[in-house]
């Protein structure tokens, strides 16, 4: 079965050095972020986290609220993520459409008032420069990974270590 195993000396392992209040508040380490979108990368599709614990070091009631902690991170980051791509895919559409509009308006204006020609010729670069960076803007999105998103549908588990040593 995929999963991503991670191998913890203790709970304090999933969270910030500096930050000592209870699990359920914790920042969570940067490192074990790192740890986990590099791990998602070598396995696209697991189907569970397991944090591998010393027996002597496991509590239940502790896992249980480590877990919590983790999921409401996942989603948190998820959910702000998917806000910031929302606001770009927006924001590309309306350079988009405000470029195409000035190129429309400096189309007519060429047709029907001649006498503007040399305006056609100043706008016509900001028109185009609008259009491209909003098509780049919606382009950008498609490519974005909200790795989040996948940490946050993953079942998280512990487990003793002694059960994967090899």
């Amino acid at each position: 079965m995929e999963e991503l195993l991670i191998a913890l000396d203790s709970y304090d392992d999933i969270f910030s050095d500096f930050d000592i209040r209870e699990y359920k508040e914790r920042a969570i380490s940067i490192d074990l972020i790192h740890e986990l979108r590099r791990r998602l990368e070598q396995t696209p599709y697991p189907k569970r986290i397991i944090f591998t614990v010393p027996k002597y070091r496991r509590v239940k009631k502790d896992e249980k609220k480590v877990a919590k902690r983790l999921k409401g991170f996942f989603r948190q980051q998820a959910e702000r993520i998917r806000r910031e791509i929302k606001s770009r895919r927006e924001q590309g559409i309306a350079y988009f459409l405000i470029g195409f509009i000035i190129y429309l308006g400096l189309l007519w204006l060429e047709m029907h008032i001649s006498a503007l020609e040399p305006l056609y010729d100043f706008a016509l670069f900001p028109s185009w420069y609008l259009a491209w960076l909003g098509f780049d803007k919606l382009l950008s999105t498609l490519s974005k990974d909200n790795y989040y998103a996948r940490l946050a549908s993953l079942p998280i588990e512990f487990a003793n270590e002694e059960e994967y040593e090899e």
